[in-house]
């Protein structure tokens, strides 16, 4: 079967940033509930330890995604790293409300970075969880 590349309104730059952020909320509400990512982290703490990274830079971060699950465990299991969230499209009320309950472990980058073109400033260990769907296949 042939890929079909869709879009979403969220992903639209006219789109009204009331309602991307709902979406990402709600993806954010789903991941709290369900944890789908959790059971990466012992690949990814072995991921982390063979870069040397001692950060993550998190792109197209949503709401923050799976890391209120994944810092625990990866501390749980010795891997005591930061985690710097970016997006194209910001959810400012959601990143700063998580980066504050978690101030130690997470910042946010406050300027939109296009996963396609991260700025070299934006050093460490790359992750996009729920994303690959925005990307055509070229890239």
């Amino acid at each position: 079967m042939r890929r079909i590349q869709f879009f979403e309104i969220g992903d639209l730059p006219w789109c009204p940033a009331l309602i991307r952020d709902a979406f990402t909320d709600y993806l954010r509400y789903a991941q709290d509930r369900f944890r789908p990512y959790l059971a990466a982290a012992p690949l990814l703490h072995r991921a982390i330890e063979r870069s040397g990274a001692g950060r993550i830079v998190d792109l197209c971060s949503g709401a923050a995604g799976p890391w209120p699950h994944l810092l625990p465990a990866l501390s749980g299991v010795g891997c005591h790293v930061s985690v710097n969230l970016t997006d194209k499209f910001i959810n400012r009320a959601a990143l700063s409300r998580l980066c504050a309950q978690l101030p130690e472990h997470l910042t946010f980058t406050p300027e939109p970075v296009d996963a396609t073109a991260v700025p070299e400033r934006l050093a460490g260990f790359r992750t996009i969880f729920s994303a690959f769907h925005h990307f055509p296949p070229p890239l």
